[in-house]
């Protein structure tokens, strides 16, 4: 009686969620700037049409300001209050959309996670990058 369990599974809002691509600041807006194709090959081909390998990607207020606070040293609690702050009763429930905001991030290579100091769901060790401004 007395021993507590640990779950397998960490507790999504104690984790650090961390930005894994670079990204860019215009008209208060965030881009994140995803690559269209990663192999060589498909690089190349891009290169050779004159064509960028790059999608940018905007993200709606909410995710600007949720991307902005991925920077490695926020859990998905912090940056719930954070937003709440920011937005009043306008994003409640917001650690559900939240949740909902970053596992989609999260699906597509935008994100991974920390818990501590330890990665414990990045795919690639990108780590954490910064985000640029653009005039």
């Amino acid at each position: 009686m007395g021993n507590k369990e640990c779950s397998p599974w960490p507790n999504l809002l104690e984790m650090i969620p961390m930005r894994r691509l670079p990204s860019s600041l215009k008209d208060g807006a965030v881009y994140v700037i995803k690559p269209k194709l990663k192999s060589r090959p498909g690089g190349w081909f891009l290169r050779r049409l004159h064509k960028p390998n790059e999608i940018k990607v905007k993200l709606d207020p909410m995710g600007t300001a949720a991307w902005k606070r991925c920077d490695g040293s926020n859990t998905v609690q912090d940056i719930a209050n954070s937003l709440r702050k920011e937005f009043g009763q306008d994003i409640e429930p917001a650690e559900e959309r939240l949740a909902a905001l970053l596992e989609i991030m999260e699906s597509n290579g935008l994100i991974s996670y920390k818990r501590g100091e330890v990665d414990i769901l990045s795919r690639e060790e990108l780590g954490t990058l910064p985000m640029e401004e653009e005039n």
